[in-house]
């Protein structure tokens, strides 16, 4: 049962869009260093991912997407056929914390083309892999967004396997959320302190929100955004059980016995994250 309620398409950046002559070379940097994965640095690798990200979510037209995707799809399609989440090793050889940024983004930006081209690889299980993909995903934002492509690629709410590692992802983001609490604190306090000296954010930091904002979509983006360009980790914790809580309200349209069968599994607390988004 495929979610019907997608996030809608990233709006065409402005500032992006000058940037179209220059996607040719910048790709091409970017598949360089890729193809040079095993002898080039782990830094480098990840900010070729990271470039890759950014050139996706922004292609300003369908010309610089196809481009982009030229990289992207190959990739990704190995991801789905090397990558083990269960696994101590694997073939894959980009660091997948990275990598996941690239469908979070393809997910966020491009809905419609990322859900076509990703069920075009015949990988039997694929929603279960990145939903098993969501524990490699550091930031709340990453992980929101990989829990939500995964979502859309399930075909059917209902299998086990497939619930069980969602629920875990959703377990493990409301302890990470709640761990964060000091730390939002502390960030709120620098940010008075940066306001007051009236100087620019450090370039990580405005790299690191631009990143976030790639993985998620647009009504956040319109209605939530900090002073630093970045969104609260509450706010996209709130937004996914949001999400969930509707497409959880789809599959018990058709199939409300096994609806409550999978509630009754999940965690408590993701329980009352869903009662309290309105499930």
């Amino acid at each position: 049962m495929p979610f019907t309620g997608v996030p809608h398409r990233c709006p065409m950046s402005r500032a992006a869009s000058h940037l179209l002559q220059f996607y040719p070379p910048l790709l091409q940097i970017c598949q360089t260093q890729l193809q040079a994965a095993s002898s080039a640095s782990t830094r480098t690798t990840e900010m070729s991912l990271q470039l890759l990200q950014l050139l996706l979510a922004h292609a300003p037209n369908a010309e610089a997407l196809q481009k982009t995707k030229e990289v992207v799809v190959p990739l990704c399609r190995w991801w789905a056929t090397t990558f083990d989440p269960w696994a101590t090793k694997s073939a894959f050889a980009y660091p997948i914390t990275t990598f996941l940024g690239i469908l979070g983004a393809w997910h966020a930006c491009h809905p419609g083309d990322f859900t076509e081209q990703v069920s075009a690889f015949g990988h039997p299980k694929l929603s279960v892999l990145l939903a098993a993909c969501c524990k490699q995903a550091r930031s709340i934002s990453l992980r929101s967004s990989v829990i939500s492509a995964a979502l859309t690629l399930a075909e059917s709410g209902v299998e086990e396997q497939f619930w069980r590692e969602v629920m875990n992802g959703c377990n493990e983001l409301i302890l990470a959320a709640n761990q964060r609490g000091i730390s939002s604190a502390l960030a709120k306090t620098l940010q008075s302190l940066k306001a007051s000296l009236s100087v620019k954010l450090p370039a990580p930091a405005r790299s690191f929100a631009e990143l976030q904002l790639c993985l998620l979509p647009a009504e956040l983006k319109q209605s939530h955004l900090k002073e630093d360009g970045s969104i609260e980790d509450a706010t996209i914790a709130r937004w996914l059980f949001s999400w969930m809580a509707v497409w959880l309200k789809q599959l018990g349209g058709t199939r409300p016995e096994q609806l409550q069968v999978l509630l009754s599994s999940a965690p408590e607390q993701v329980q009352d994250a869903l009662r309290s988004s309105g499930l």
